[in-house]
């Protein structure tokens, strides 16, 4: 039997960003691009701005919470997590900087701006907000109990 880890609650936070914020989309992110490809074919998706919407919000949905479960049903089974509030703003502070710094700096270096980048960016703050709302539900603080030295 594989015993819990007790590691610190950043270490913990990281390991669920990473799973849930940058593996598991991108896994499903070539999954989905590949079967809308074939199934619409790629000019018809650039050119239907109301199909790239929508795909997009369902994905996120999707995604960000399904990745969140699965990101912590694994940390809860590896990790001692003393608190999981703690783990989740981590998480979600993780998320921001990196995902948002990664927006920002696409978005700076574009020649122009256009509706997608709106969207992806509006899209980035609703990720944000499922992802925070979805961390704190599905982790949990371990109920771990520590033995007591007799007196």
């Amino acid at each position: 039997m594989n015993e819990k880890k007790q590691s610190a609650s950043w270490n913990i936070a990281a390991t669920h960003f990473l799973t849930s914020g940058l593996a598991i989309p991108f896994i499903l992110n070539i999954i989905f691009a590949l079967v809308l490809v074939l199934v619409f074919g790629k000019d018809f998706i650039e050119n239907n701005a109301t199909l790239v919407v929508f795909i997009s919000i369902l994905y996120m949905i999707a995604v960000t919470w399904f990745s969140v479960m699965y990101s912590a049903r694994y940390v809860n089974k590896k990790y001692i997590i003393k608190d999981n509030n703690e783990v989740a703003k981590l998480a979600t502070l993780y998320f921001v900087v990196i995902l948002g710094g990664f927006r920002i700096f696409n978005l700076i270096n574009l020649p122009s701006v256009t509706t997608i980048e709106y969207v992806g960016v509006t899209g980035l703050i609703f990720d944000v907000i499922v992802f925070y709302i979805a961390s704190k539900k599905y982790l949990h603080s371990s109920n771990v109990s520590v033995p007591q030295p007799n007196v």
